[in-house]
């Protein structure tokens, strides 16, 4: 629950490996949970574009997307993450996702 905490210490994170795709999806959750939506997506997007084949990044930034209300941009990235392999427990929750949005 101590998410603004948590988005300073993956930006301090950050400053050392400022590519690394674990920490930005990370980051970017922690900002969503701590009010920050714009940031988060803002985040994310740049996030997933970089790193097209991190599963995990796909299905975050579709699901900050989504939460913010912004469905049709979010189908994009969960589409991607269910994309990258519909076998597992991400691309599970990306159709989850997808399902919601279907029956929006």
């Amino acid at each position: 629950g101590r998410y603004a905490e948590a988005a300073e210490q993956y930006r301090s994170k950050i400053e050392s490996s400022p590519d690394d795709p674990n920490t930005l999806n990370d980051l970017g959750l922690a900002l969503f949970y701590s009010g920050k939506a714009d940031e988060a997506i803002e985040t994310l997007v740049k996030a997933a574009i970089a790193h097209p084949g991190v599963q995990r990044l796909q299905l975050s930034c579709g699901y900050v997307l989504m939460g913010s209300g912004r469905s049709a941009e979010a189908k994009k990235y969960l589409e991607a993450a269910l994309e990258i392999d519909p076998g597992n427990s991400v691309g599970a929750e990306a159709e989850k996702f997808l399902n919601l949005i279907k029956a929006q």
